[in-house]
């Protein structure tokens, strides 16, 4: 193997870290979408739930 084949082999292994790096970026950012989502789910549940008893406790 000569130099320039060992270049091309450090470039590839650089690209491919790369590319996983950006995977991840973007699955921590799919996580923390998700993970706003179901906060938001779960206080407007609790505050259906809330609103819902006020109501059944007037009828």
């Amino acid at each position: 193997m000569d130099a320039s084949d060992e270049l091309r082999q450090t470039k590839s292994d650089f690209d491919d870290h790369t590319h996983y790096s950006e995977e991840e970026l973007e699955a921590e950012s799919l996580s923390e979408i998700e993970e706003c989502f179901l906060k938001k789910l779960d206080e407007h549940t609790k505050e259906f739930s809330e609103n819902l008893k006020i109501i059944c406790k007037k009828s």
